[in-house]
C-alpha cells in the first residue's frame, strides 16, 4: 500500500516535471517530504556566552545585529560621483509603448504565476488579448 502511494506520487513528478509544470510539481514534492516545521534555530548572543532558543530572544538577537550593521556612519566620497561618465538622455524611452511591444509582452507572460505589483494575473492579459484578437464570438 505504502509502495504503490510513493510509486503514484513519483509518476506525478515525472509527469509535472516532464511538461514543466512548477505549480503540481512543488505541490507534490511538498506531500513527498510531509508538514514543514517551521523553527528557529538557536543562535549565540553577540559575545557568544549566551544560546538564545526563545522566539522573541532570537529575533531581538537580529535586530541588534542588523542595526548595528546597517544603522553605520558613512564615509562615502561624493566627489566620486563627478568621475562616473554620464549617457545621453534617450527621449524615446518616455514615450508610451506601442501596440505591437505590447502584445509581444503579453505573449511572453506565464501563467499560474504570481501576479505582479497590479495583482492582476497574467491568465487576464492573455485571455483580453485573444479576445481583442477575435472578430466574433463562435459556439
Amino acid at each position: 500500500m505504502k509502495n504503490n502511494w510513493w510509486n503514484d506520487l513519483a509518476e506525478k513528478l515525472q509527469d509535472a516535471a516532464d511538461r514543466k509544470d512548477s505549480k503540481c510539481f512543488h505541490d507534490n514534492l511538498k506531500k513527498a517530504y510531509g508538514p514543514h516545521d517551521v523553527h528557529s534555530a538557536p543562535i549565540r548572543s553577540k559575545d557568544g556566552a549566551t544560546l538564545y532558543t526563545n522566539q522573541s530572544d532570537i529575533l531581538q538577537c537580529w535586530a541588534e545585529h542588523f542595526n548595528s550593521m546597517l544603522n553605520q556612519q558613512s564615509s562615502f566620497d561624493h566627489t566620486v560621483l563627478n568621475e562616473i561618465p554620464q549617457w545621453p538622455v534617450l527621449e524615446s524611452l518616455a514615450e508610451p509603448p506601442s501596440l505591437s511591444e505590447v502584445q509581444r509582452a503579453i505573449k511572453q507572460l506565464s501563467n499560474g504565476k504570481a501576479p505582479g505589483a497590479d495583482s492582476i494575473p497574467a491568465e487576464v492579459y492573455t485571455v483580453q488579448a485573444w479576445w481583442d484578437s477575435t472578430d466574433t464570438l463562435t459556439c
